[in-house]
């Protein structure tokens, strides 16, 4: 047979192939076996076919059959597991796998690396701390072989981290899945990851193998800056990581910290997916140990002054871990080039208000900055900005050891923590006096919706009724809806007093109401309604 036979016969051959891998899970009946490439290659010799259109050919051929038996043991896989509500136990915090989706699959004798050939569901994991002993992996939280904790270090990370696969080897193959809808909240992804392999010393597509990559499945696309791959060396350093000292076959790379921005993936589902394998002659393992958390990255971070007393100081301003390099700006915009700034933490003199900015650059080349904003010591922490009618919400104050509050509803307060549930927007303010005498104030707009309710307007009124009015010295409130909460206020909106109902029928004293008209507002779960009546004497 001629040299142009034999390629004729081979092209047509992977046509066939590349064809019959569109027919899901179908393939022919005369499978694709190891000696028939061999015998393939052979003749490819035998006829001239230069050695790198050989190595090309059975790269193909090899591709093929990795399909072909992936094919053999496949089952089909539900969609993934989509967290809908943001970002869910992304850390392991709970000490659970909650939120995460686990496969596995076989690879030996299979060509590597063969990210698809986990497919079938549950995997080998384990949730762990710094306290975990695993008999062929760690040690009270230290890794066997890398001598590095099991849990990855601050800032990023918590308490536990996951430890996928073991070192029992085998030819398995574990793949960990988080999938989630990317919001404004989050569109910052951290992950971080430490993995061992061990080299059999086998040819690269035998080795075991770590990947990692966060993929849009919206648009089907890799994330820039999320990929990284790693196969343990036949021979030699592999470069970034280190050689075991328990064991010169073993390669480890410690805790690794990656910042992958998702601003252009706002209301897409993003998965981010790590794989890790063993050897595919089964006698070499791989495993890795994995943490994550979601975050804002417009968020501006903010940097409390030492004291109420201050208007300036010297404050250690630092950046978030992982990154190869850092760049400083600031005060205020435009930013301009701190000289110096190179690292991670920098030592400035600020004054309130001023605003920082620093770049952080991956060995990739991908830039992702943070902005750091100077504020006096009285801080307001709030879980969050808006709430619905009704709801009741506990805000906080930090900087001050006694601490007054008033509210733009009329309500007065005292305590470092409030618990509160306003009816209208409401801005509460608060004074704290520090350790030195100092005095400072600081407010939160706290938004109010009214709540979602099938209930019509009308419908509410009906269930509601007042009398008499006007009224001279007891208002009745009947009211059908359990649980209601009632507020009095003046027509100037100030709050006058306020209670919750639990009777239907609730009589209410207003002998130390003046004359005049007044608005009762009762919020229910199923919505809020406002009455007029006149107290009249």
């Amino acid at each position: 047979m001629s040299k142009k036979s034999i390629l004729v016969a081979i092209c047509l051959l992977v046509a066939q192939l590349i064809k019959a891998q569109n027919t899901v899970y179908q393939y022919p009946a005369d499978n694709l076996r190891e000696e028939k490439i061999t015998q393939l290659l052979n003749n490819s010799r035998k006829n001239g076919v230069q050695e790198w259109e050989i190595n090309k050919l059975n790269l193909a051929l090899h591709n093929r059959l990795n399909g072909q038996k992936n094919a053999n043991q496949r089952t089909i896989v539900n969609p993934p597991q989509v967290n809908s509500n943001a970002c869910v136990n992304a850390g392991f915090e709970t000490g659970t796998t909650s939120g995460w989706a686990f496969f596995s699959g076989d690879v030996n004798a299979v060509n590597l690396p063969c990210n698809a050939c986990a497919i079938t569901a549950g995997a080998i994991t384990s949730v762990v701390n710094d306290t975990s002993t695993r008999t062929s992996q760690c040690t009270s939280g230290v890794d066997k072989y890398g001598g590095f904790p099991v849990v990855a270090p601050t800032p990023f990370g918590g308490n536990y981290s996951l430890l996928l696969n073991d070192a029992t080897a085998g030819g398995k193959i574990q793949r960990a899945s988080y999938t989630f809808v990317v919001d404004n909240a989050t569109d910052l992804f951290t992950f971080q990851y430490a993995v061992i392999l061990q080299s059999g010393g086998h040819p690269a597509n035998q080795q075991p193998y770590f990947h990692v990559d966060v993929t849009d499945l919206t648009t089907n696309a890799t994330m820039p800056c999320s990929q990284y791959d790693a196969s343990a060396p036949t021979t030699g350093p592999l470069a970034g990581w280190n050689t075991s000292p328990l064991d010169a076959t073993v390669y480890f790379k410690s805790w690794e910290s990656v910042n992958i921005d998702l601003q252009s993936a706002i209301g897409h589902t993003v998965s981010v997916n790590f794989i890790v394998s063993d050897c595919s002659q089964g006698g070499h393992f791989g495993y890795c140990y994995i943490d994550a958390a979601c975050g804002n990255i417009n968020l501006s971070n903010t940097i409390n002054l030492p004291s109420a007393c201050d208007t300036t100081a010297s404050v250690i301003i630092n950046a978030p871990y992982g990154y190869s390099s850092y760049q400083w700006f600031g005060p205020n915009q435009p930013y301009n080039a701190i000289a110096g700034g190179t690292l991670s933490t920098l030592t400035t003199s600020v004054t309130i208000n001023d605003t920082f900015m620093v770049s952080g650059t991956l060995a990739s080349g991908c830039i992702i900055s943070y902005k750091y904003i100077i504020s006096p010591a009285l801080t307001i922490i709030s879980p969050t900005d808006s709430i619905t009618a009704g709801d009741t919400i506990i805000i906080s104050a930090t900087g001050a050891i006694s601490y007054t509050w008033t509210s733009s509803d009329g309500g007065s307060y005292t305590g470092d923590s409030i618990s509160v549930f306003p009816l209208i927007n409401t801005t509460y303010t608060v004074v704290g006096i520090d350790s030195s005498g100092c005095t400072s104030s600081a407010s939160r707009l706290i938004n109010v919706a009214n709540r979602v309710t099938n209930i019509s307007k009308n419908g509410l009124q009906n269930q509601i009724a007042i009398y008499p009015n006007p009224a001279n010295n007891i208002l009745n409130i009947d009211c059908k809806l359990k649980n209601a909460m009632l507020s009095i206020t003046d027509v100037l909106g100030n709050k006058i007093r306020q209670l919750t109902i639990e009777n239907e029928l609730t009589s209410l004293d207003v002998n130390s109401l003046s004359n005049g008209i007044y608005f009762l507002n009762i919020n229910t779960s199923n919505g809020l309604i406002t009455k007029k009546f006149v107290v009249q004497r």
